[in-house]
């Protein structure tokens, strides 16, 4: 899956799809660093972006496990930890209110 909005890109990676991120938003790329993740990330301003994104689409079709540093399924634990951590948190903060 290739996304350019925020949602088009954490749908997939719940659904453990290979994904690709095209940066034209901060949060794409914010999302992709506290995955782990950023080498799924494709500025869309940066010189020989059609390229680029030829060839990571490509070899992701290809050989995915060797074009990327993780896999959905890590990503997806990732964002599972992190809910996790602030959950107690979050859960003890809305008890106050």
């Amino acid at each position: 899956c290739v996304g350019t909005r925020f949602h088009a890109n954490v749908v997939p990676i719940g659904n453990l799809r290979q994904t690709l991120g095209l940066v034209c938003y901060p949060q794409i790329s914010a999302l992709y660093n506290e995955l782990g993740q950023p080498d799924r990330c494709i500025d869309v301003s940066a010189p020989g972006f059609a390229q680029t994104l030829a060839d990571r689409v490509t070899d992701a079709l290809v050989n995915p496990d060797a074009t990327f540093s993780g896999t959905p399924q890590q990503a997806l634990d990732t964002a599972q930890a992190q809910r996790d951590a602030v959950t107690p948190r979050a859960s003890a903060w809305f008890s106050r209110l």
